[in-house]
């Protein structure tokens, strides 16, 4: 029996199989309830600026977004031509999810020998709820994950083997991700790092002059995206944690605590992957300080400070988001880790079950602690338009005003206009009043949507204007809004 299920697990997780298996599984979550979810406020904006009829157009309005790169909004354009449906909008995403499984495999492989580590690693990077959620969302992070993650693999390879046409491709493939998102150029960091281990070495100058030509014209197709396409910037000051602690943006981004309202088992798949990564980046380290893995690591510590200093010059607060692209290298160090616990088992318990069969275990483990973080992703809802739209349906009367948080109003108007019947409704929606004296201080019969939770003044002000609570959004909910009632 032992030696039937020891063949079959070599079958498996030793040849193609696996990888087929686990790149399968990645593609079906990624297209899974695609178009299930409304857009959310920044979705619906890159959504109405593929609306436009004219490329220009599209990029005008995509100039008025944070970090807009133009290539992103030109794939929207040409797949708004056929649909406006939101799955059909947002399978450009899904493809480039997809095609960071490819990516990150390639990546795996190159930065070691061991097989099994780049197995489990795919298999981690098909199930990373993160991951899967930026694959079924309209903006511009789908494609920044896969070309960074690519151009971590072709950088590598031209610094190993340094020869031309690798650093041309290298320079081509982040040039491009560079107009899909700025922060593709990020990769050159880690290359130059891994340049370092060459230093001395045979072919080193070539290596040297190579390296600074491709990083010579990437930096000025970096700064002329950024200075022609890279959108408006607040002209007030903002505090650099204005919306997240420095824990959720790191711990967030790098796909250890879930971007999206999660039960306590939900945690489970993040914790794992954390831990797991502590113990892949140390042994990384202990083993060989200065060797490509370890190199690796260090030039994401290098990466996620640039992102700081760029958000402080650029006077914008950190998000979590915006080093996701680093996920897929971190999703390494935590496949680090779970094979050496595997070979620690092997070895001090001395095991006649050999590893196959014990990798059988630990990728079912996996799966099993994916499935609550999964779960809560996919019943999650993006905004309360709907809850709050039945709600009004059945109470609001046509002499009532409905008084929409700045955001939330674009996204209800765009919703509820989709139905005739519901006319009256869309032409009673106003934005609040901010520059108000007392934006709360509303005629009877008023209805409000404010962003939820509110803040305790803001609580504390709408009851003393006579505002009551009249639906709460469910836990599950990301970007919640709450209604209020002034009879």
């Amino acid at each position: 029996m032992i030696n039937s299920l020891r063949t079959r697990g070599t079958n498996i997780l030793s040849e193609n199989g696996s990888i087929f298996l686990f790149a399968g599984l990645g593609l079906f979550l990624r297209f899974w309830q695609l178009g299930n979810k409304n857009f959310w406020l920044d979705e619906l904006g890159v959504a109405n600026a593929a609306f436009q009829s004219t490329i220009s157009q599209t990029l005008s309005a995509a100039n008025e977004h944070i970090m807009a790169m133009p290539l992103d909004y030109v794939v929207a354009w040409l797949t708004a031509r056929i649909s406006h449906a939101e799955g059909w909008l947002r399978l450009p995403e899904a493809i480039w999810g997809c095609l960071t499984l490819w990516a990150g495999y390639k990546l795996y492989t190159k930065l070691g020998d061991n097989q099994r580590v780049a197995r489990l690693a795919l298999l981690m990077l098909a199930l990373s709820p993160i991951l899967i959620e930026y694959s079924q969302e309209l903006r511009f992070y789908a494609p920044l994950i896969f070309f960074f993650t690519y151009s971590m693999y072709l950088g590598l390879e031209a610094v190993e083997f340094s020869r031309p046409r690798d650093w041309l491709v290298f320079t081509l493939v982040t040039l491009l991700g560079i107009y899909f998102h700025l922060y593709t150029i990020l990769a050159v960091g880690s290359v130059l790092l891994w340049l370092t281990v060459y230093f001395g070495k045979e072919n080193w100058a070539q290596r040297r002059n190579s390296f600074a030509l491709s990083a010579l014209v990437l930096a000025a197709a970096f700064l002329v995206a950024m200075f022609t396409f890279g959108g408006v910037y607040a002209e007030r000051k903002l505090s650099l944690f204005m919306y997240e602690r420095f824990s959720t943006f790191l711990f967030t981004g790098l796909g250890w605590w879930p971007s999206f309202p999660a039960s306590p088992s939900g945690w489970l798949l993040g914790t794992l992957f954390m831990l797991f990564a502590l113990v892949g980046v140390l042994t990384c380290i202990l083993r060989n300080s200065v060797g490509r893995t370890a190199l690796l690591f260090y030039g994401m510590v290098l990466q996620i400070g640039m992102v700081i200093l760029f958000d402080i010059l650029r006077n914008y607060p950190l998000l979590a988001r915006q080093i996701v692209m680093l996920a897929p290298t971190m999703i390494f160090f935590s496949a680090r880790g779970v094979n050496w616990l595997i070979e620690q088992i092997i070895d001090r318990l001395k095991l006649t079950i050999k590893s196959p069969l014990l990798t059988i275990g630990v990728v079912i483990l996996i799966i099993l602690a994916a499935f609550p973080a999964l779960n809560d992703y996919y019943q999650v809802k993006k905004g309360s338009q709907q809850d709050i739209l039945s709600v009004l349906t059945e109470h609001w009367q046509t002499q009532e005003s409905i008084h929409v948080e700045v955001g939330a109003l674009e996204v209800f108007a765009y919703y509820w206009s989709r139905d005739s019947n519901k006319q009256s409704l869309v032409h009673a929606l106003t934005p609040l009043d901010y520059n108000s004296s007392d934006k709360w201080d509303y005629p009877a019969p008023a209805w409000l949507v404010i962003n939820y939770p509110p803040s305790e003044l803001t609580e504390a002000a709408l009851r003393s204007a006579g505002f009551v609570p009249f639906y709460m959004p469910p836990s599950n909910t990301l970007y919640p809004q709450m209604l209020w009632r002034r009879k």
